[in-house]
């Protein structure tokens, strides 16, 4: 297993377009049989590339009500994104009793 990091404190990390994420992700594909990205809770551009070419969406949410909120605008808009409708999953975090 490899991680790749986007470290917070590089100058250039913008730099790291949606084009660049693509050809990253199309390269590992030929030397990775799984490749997990955590695109975190924005949607940037960079963000949709990975989720436009990902096999399946996983969308991990809290159990309150203004995080359930969020999530469905989120799923709702990868179902919109995604070719294949069965493709986005929901994980609730901290579920508790």
């Amino acid at each position: 297993m490899h991680v790749f990091s986007m470290r917070q404190d590089l100058q250039n990390a913008e730099a790291f377009g949606a084009e660049q994420v693509t050809t990253f992700l199309k390269a590992l594909r030929g030397a990775y049989a799984y490749i997990v990205v955590d695109c975190g809770s924005n949607f940037r551009e960079e963000t949709l590339s990975c989720v436009t070419q990902a096999d399946q969406s996983v969308v991990i949410t809290s159990a309150d009500r203004l995080s359930l909120a969020g999530s469905k605008r989120r799923i709702n808009a990868l179902l919109e994104l995604s070719e294949n409708k069965n493709t986005t999953r929901v994980v609730i975090n901290r579920m508790g009793d």
